[in-house]
């Protein structure tokens, strides 16, 4: 199959950022599935892994094209050279435009969703769509059969001391609530906490998993996400992921009450940190990697989609 992801909408193309690496990392696994992928755009700042260079426009020819955020449907169905044309919704992208506008442009197309509550918020909009998350890379996958030690378990007497939190720091965009990160370092005694944080964001899934490897804890306050990939990493790294009840946080389709702490307000969360129940570790990659899955079943997931008419 030929597959053209759309990234050439007004402002849009790929950047140093976790979206346009979904769409590469994606692209990379299906081409090892055998299928003809390229990524159309005019802008390409993409510079944390090497990847094929974009194209310019979709050729004539068989295949599909799949939008990759809201600002890309409009050109993706002017340009698809008569091939049908999905979107690949993997956020509620309200800062891009108002509600009423992306459900307008999601009845101009096919879509699918990475999270389960776009799938029920285009549901109550009367929109259709097909759930298929992006997968989880294969640095992430478990080997041998013991769950609880994979999932890093820790029992209360192998606690470091102090307990060490993790959080991811993005101070571009206040949808991720670094302010309330810091918050959080505020509320803390430093004797029994240390909070640290990702930094710049150009780390490698090698120098990530460092990062979750030293922590006990994952604080995830993000509050506008399609499915947020950090905290499920550290989860499956052998953090205990504290994260946000609404399912706008992006971590509920991997996060239940019995697998993490969810948090509505900073003192539900300050609360949580401070009497963390670590069994819940274990019970998170239990739950969490069988229902996510990889990146190639997902990927293969994928492709079946686009070939139902």
């Amino acid at each position: 199959m030929n597959i053209y992801f759309h990234a050439s909408g007004p402002k849009s193309g790929l950047d140093n950022n976790g979206g346009s690496r979904t769409i590469l990392k994606s692209a990379e696994v299906l081409r090892e599935l055998g299928h003809h992928v390229d990524v159309v755009a005019s802008y390409d700042a993409f510079t944390w892994f090497s990847h094929p260079k974009p194209i310019k426009q979709v050729p004539e020819g068989d295949g599909v094209v799949v939008a990759v955020s809201a600002r890309d449907v409009k050109n993706a169905v002017k340009y698809a050279r008569g091939k049908p044309v999905y979107w690949w919704i993997r956020g509620k992208e309200l800062w891009q435009m108002p509600e009423e506008k992306l459900i307008q442009r999601a009845k101009w197309v096919n879509c699918i969703v990475n999270a389960e509550h776009l799938r029920d918020w285009l549901k109550s909009h009367g929109v259709k769509s097909k759930l298929c998350y992006a997968g989880i890379d294969d640095l992430w996958e478990p080997e041998g059969d013991d769950l609880w030690d994979m999932a890093g378990f820790k029992a209360s007497e192998n606690i470091q001391d102090p307990i060490v939190v993790g959080c991811l720091k993005n101070t571009h965009h206040p949808t991720k609530r670094w302010d309330m990160c810091l918050d959080l370092l505020g509320r803390l005694d430093e004797k029994r906490f240390k909070v640290i944080h990702t930094g710049a964001p150009d780390k490698t899934e090698e120098q990530m998993r460092e990062i979750y490897q030293k922590c006990d804890i994952w604080f995830a306050p993000s509050e506008l996400e399609g499915f947020h990939n950090v905290p499920l990493e550290a989860g499956l790294c052998g953090c205990l992921v504290v994260c946000r009840r609404s399912p706008r946080g992006g971590c509920r389709d991997y996060a239940t009450e019995e697998t993490a702490h969810l948090f509505d307000t900073i003192e539900e969360a300050v609360e949580a940190i401070l009497h963390p129940d670590f069994r819940k570790i274990p019970r998170f990659f239990q739950y969490a990697w069988p229902k996510i899955g990889s990146r190639h079943s997902n990927m293969e997931k994928f492709v079946g989609i686009l070939c139902r008419k």
